[in-house]
Formats: C-alpha cells, sequence, structure tokens
C-alpha cells in the first residue's frame, strides 16, 4: 500500500482526511501535522508516495511553502489541499511542481481519487482550472500535424470532458466527477471529434494531451 503525509494546520481538516487515509485499505497515513518543518521531518524520514499539504501553515506560506514541500519529496507526489482560489494560484502551484490542486470544499471521497490518479503518474485539476489551462494553451501555435483546434465550436460540457481527457481521466472517471452517464459521456467524446475533425480515439485522446501538456 502506498502512504499518505498531511500537512494541514487546520485541525479539522486534517484529522478529517487522516481519518479517511486510515479507513482506507487502499493507503497508509505516514502521518498527519499541522506545520511545514515537522512534515518535512516527516518526508525525509520516511519518504512517503504522496503528500497532501495546505499552502498556509504557521511557519510557511504560499510558494514557500509547495516548493520546500516539492524539493522534499524529490520526484514523489505531491497534492495542494487549500480553501486558496484554484483559478488564481492553481496554475502557479503547477508550475512550481504540484501534481494536483484541490480546494477544501470537495470531499474526503474525491480527495482520495485524486490520490489514486496521482500514484499512477497522472494529474488532478477541477474541470475550471483544466478548461483554464486548456484555454491558455491552444492560445498559443499548434504543431501543424494537429487538426485546427477551434474550441468555440464546443460546448462548456464538451471543453469540459476534453480538459479532463487531456489529464488523464478515464470515462468513468468523468462520468462520475461531472455526475453524469458513462453513455452521455461516450455522446460527448463523439461530438468533440466530430466538431474538431477527429477519425478515431486515439487522435482525440493525442489531441486532449497535447492541450493539457
Amino acid at each position: 500500500m502506498s502512504s499518505i503525509l498531511i500537512i494541514d494546520e487546520q485541525d479539522r481538516s486534517r484529522l478529517k482526511l487522516a481519518h479517511a487515509v486510515q479507513s482506507s485499505a487502499e493507503w497508509v497515513l505516514a502521518g498527519a501535522v499541522g506545520c511545514l518543518q515537522e512534515g518535512l521531518r516527516l518526508i525525509a524520514s520516511l519518504r512517503p508516495e504522496i503528500v497532501i499539504t495546505d499552502l498556509s501553515l504557521p511557519d510557511s506560506t504560499g510558494t514557500a511553502t509547495l516548493q520546500a514541500v516539492v524539493t522534499a519529496q524529490a520526484g514523489r507526489r505531491t497534492l495542494v489541499f487549500t480553501e486558496l482560489d484554484e483559478l488564481r494560484y492553481g496554475e502557479e502551484a503547477l508550475s512550481l511542481g504540484a501534481d494536483g490542486y484541490m480546494m477544501k470544499h470537495v470531499s474526503v471521497d474525491d480527495v482520495l481519487r485524486a490520490c489514486t490518479a496521482l500514484i499512477v503518474g497522472g494529474v488532478w485539476l477541477s474541470p475550471a482550472l483544466a478548461v483554464r489551462i486548456m484555454h491558455r494553451k491552444v492560445s498559443g501555435p499548434i504543431p501543424t500535424s494537429a487538426p485546427p483546434a477551434d474550441l468555440s465550436l464546443l460546448s462548456i460540457r464538451e471543453q469540459e470532458i476534453l480538459a479532463l481527457l487531456g489529464s488523464g481521466r478515464t470515462t468513468k472517471e468523468i462520468a462520475s466527477l461531472l455526475e453524469l452517464s458513462s453513455r452521455t459521456v461516450d455522446i460527448h467524446r463523439a461530438n468533440i471529434k466530430r466538431k474538431l475533425g477527429l477519425r478515431t480515439g486515439a487522435e482525440l485522446m493525442s489531441f486532449a494531451s497535447r492541450q493539457s501538456s
């Protein structure tokens, strides 16, 4: 089983997450602490596969917190779990090495799902943040081998699904996240392919991945 370390000043959210990890058959709780220095000590001694960290801690805040955790993790996975607005801070966190960004209004089940995505090499973004990043990416040059990326042809829901595909989510995961049936997600996928001139599922996945990279 993979281990998770929680660094969160807020007792309520820290203990709630810790209980969820301890109750899971898939994870081991490496520790749950309320300050950066104690977190860094446990990272060095226990080398957890995933660290879930807030950005606002009593002994460090913002980018300094994240840079310290990412450096200590040395290539292992880091999930930001914070009250700070994802649309304001999410992209910067990812650029500093975070593998996912979640706000504290989500359920503990969503946090564990995010950890599952991270442990297999994926990333975790909310639909809103994924769409924002995708739009920013497609504003730049597109390789000539890629089909035209006229995302204005897509509905908001289709843009969300395209962004989630690009972040490595499966149809089942997308359906659960957006509260849709898998059949509905498949229909949206077909519509995305048609609107963007993509012929196969492989072309769709390649296109989606390119937009999120």
